[in-house]
């Protein structure tokens, strides 16, 4: 027989009294394709890799037998006395005379000098005469000794034989369901991963352009505009004086927003004449008596961030108003072309940001685009 052979036997020695046949000769199988991998490295290397793989085996399923060991139901006191000692030696132990197997292998599967396995196996087969065994004697238990089954550690072995065993038609409905509820989740996943990831890149760009000023829509809280400045033929060639507006239009008659304190309010300014914008920004705050607010130059515009107390804030907002408002007047009277306009929105939040805002007071921040 060949060393691969009598490997198998010293498994089917040390495994036969535990494991049912069918599950015995599953191991041998998956052992030995496992082992054949390593055949085209090396002619020895298959047989090598065999034995080391035994040895594994029966050194992770041992302390499982040992725990399930009963001497009476066993019957046989050289296998016994074979289980307590460690895989390697009952290896060395079964390589002489019962599993012939090259000394030379076995040194290399267990990665230890000949000499020193050579003395282990010595030492071994003394202690077993001591014991008065015969490991002969195993040979011939197989027929004598009752089998006991000890249940494998890894449950996934159960249910896949139990699954297994199921009637085809039970396993074919299984498997369907199975596929189509796996397809009926990707097509529900991947439309609503794709929706929230289009609306988490929507909402940045609405924030964006709200931050930058870059559009005319109103906030949630509302807004407060002034139409741009209009151009028409018709009173760039009368002569006719401009219209005025009626008390009713007038921005103190209009209805004012609540002010909270500890909001944030942003007044946001566009149009082409920038300079003309921050010049008036910078006489409306000086009109309130605010004193040390310089523009500060951003990347995409110009902006102003200062502490207000909240009463003062409508106030601010009707003299930035009314100086946008006279700003159109004049692009108006001058007839300048459509490019040059000034328009402002605001829009007010609520605790926004990370400074801390004085009680009553507001924080402003006013935005002047340059894009």
């Amino acid at each position: 027989m060949s060393s691969e052979a009598n490997a198998l036997t010293f498994l089917s020695l040390y495994l036969e009294q535990f494991l049912p046949g069918k599950n015995l000769d599953l191991l041998k199988l998956k052992l030995i394709k496992r082992a054949r991998k390593n055949r085209t490295r090396g002619p020895g290397l298959s047989e090598v890799a065999l034995i080391r793989g035994i040895v594994e085996v029966l050194r992770k399923r041992r302390k499982t037998i040992l725990a399930h060991l009963d001497p009476q139901e066993v019957g046989n006191p050289a296998l016994v006395e074979l289980l307590k000692i460690s895989p390697e030696d009952a290896l060395l132990l079964c390589s002489g005379s019962l599993c012939p197997i090259p000394l030379k292998l076995i040194s290399l599967a267990l990665q230890a000098p000949e000499p020193s396995l050579l003395f282990r196996r010595t030492q071994l087969e003394a202690q077993f005469k001591e014991l008065q065994l015969d490991l002969n004697d195993l040979v011939s238990t197989e027929s004598t000794t009752q089998k006991r089954t000890v249940r494998t550690p890894v449950k996934r072995k159960g249910l896949i034989s139990s699954y297994q065993a199921l009637p085809m038609a039970a396993r074919f409905l299984l498997e369907t369901i199975c596929v189509l509820s796996l397809l009926l989740g990707l097509l529900w996943v991947i439309p609503e991963v794709r929706n929230r990831y289009e609306s988490s890149i929507q909402s940045r760009i609405n924030e964006y352009l709200i931050e930058s000023a870059l559009i005319d829509s109103p906030a949630p809280e509302g807004t407060s505009k002034e139409p741009k400045a209009p151009i028409l033929s018709e009173q760039m060639n009368s002569q006719e004086e401009p219209v005025t507006k009626s008390s009713s239009d007038a921005p103190s008659q209009k209805r004012q927003p609540k002010v909270i304190p500890g909001e944030t309010w942003r007044f946001s300014f566009t149009g082409s004449a920038t300079t003309e914008i921050e010049e008036a920004i910078l006489e409306a705050i000086d009109s309130m008596g605010i004193e040390g607010q310089k523009p500060l130059n951003v990347p995409g515009g110009i902006q102003f961030d200062f502490m207000l107390e909240s009463a003062r804030l409508l106030d601010l907002k009707n003299q930035l108003e009314n100086r946008i408002t006279s700003i159109q007047k004049k692009a108006a009277a001058a007839q300048t072309t459509t490019v040059a306009y000034a328009n402002m929105s605001w829009y007010k939040r609520l605790m926004q940001g990370n400074r801390k805002i004085p009680p009553n007071h507001v924080q402003v921040i006013i935005w002047i685009s340059t894009l």
